[in-house]
């Protein structure tokens, strides 16, 4: 919007809708005063303004959008959220569609664009160096995407949060195998992600460390379940 000339500056303040709705409608100078030369104000779970349960919430929403069309042409004001509950929150305020006219609905990311966000992340924090067994393209890194996908269209998928959150449990994985083998005397390599650090161990091995496996084997009969759990 600065590039295109429509805002003085390119400032963005980021606040949450919990965060604002606790602290109440003092919070609303302090976000304009942010933003004074211009900028853009995002107000990210903007729903959780109304689901906090307080008058606070409501109050703060209606003095943000009191200060909408004063602001006009020096702050745009954006308000992020699930589908659902944002059309609940739409409908809050009766001048709420005369003050915010647009609506920009994005589509969750798909597969091959969730693969891309992957690889970005570990590139980022490894650089050109990061390699994976069956390669960065390899069906490995592709069962950790279709993993993420199966969130996609639910309430709260994150689609690049979920794709971090992911790469989270996989260096997890990762440092866990690495001190196994440094203990065990093996030359490490921080650069490679095995199939075991992205998709987790043979389900098989888990009956190797399950105590309640154990237990349940060491019961008298129960043929029919023990045979349904393995």
């Amino acid at each position: 919007m600065h590039e295109a000339d429509v805002l003085p500056v390119g400032d963005i303040v980021t606040v949450n809708g919990t965060r604002l709705a606790s602290e109440g409608v003092r919070s609303i100078q302090r976000l304009l005063d942010e933003v004074e030369d211009g900028g853009v104000i995002l107000v990210d779970d903007a729903h959780q303004l109304l689901s906090s349960g307080t008058c606070d919430g409501t109050a703060v929403l209606n003095v943000l959008l009191s200060q909408v069309e004063r602001l006009t042409g020096k702050v745009v004001v954006v308000f992020a959220g699930h589908g659902k509950q944002m059309l609940e929150f739409r409908g809050h305020h009766p001048a709420f569609s005369s003050l915010i006219p647009t609506t920009i609905k994005f589509p969750d990311y798909q597969d091959h664009e969730l693969h891309q966000i992957l690889v970005h992340e570990l590139k980022m924090r490894f650089g050109d160096k990061i390699r994976a067994e069956d390669g960065l393209d390899g069906r490995f890194m592709r069962i950790v995407v279709r993993r993420v996908a199966r969130g996609r269209g639910r309430y709260g998928f994150g689609n690049a949060r979920d794709v971090q959150t992911a790469l989270s449990v996989i260096l997890h994985r990762q440092a866990d195998r690495l001190f196994r083998e440094l203990k065990a005397g093996y030359n490490i390599d921080d650069f490679f992600l095995t199939q075991e650090d992205l998709i987790g161990p043979a389900p098989s091995s888990a009956f190797d460390t399950s105590t309640a496996w154990k237990k349940l084997l060491g019961m008298v009969g129960l043929r029919a379940v023990k045979d349904a759990v393995e």
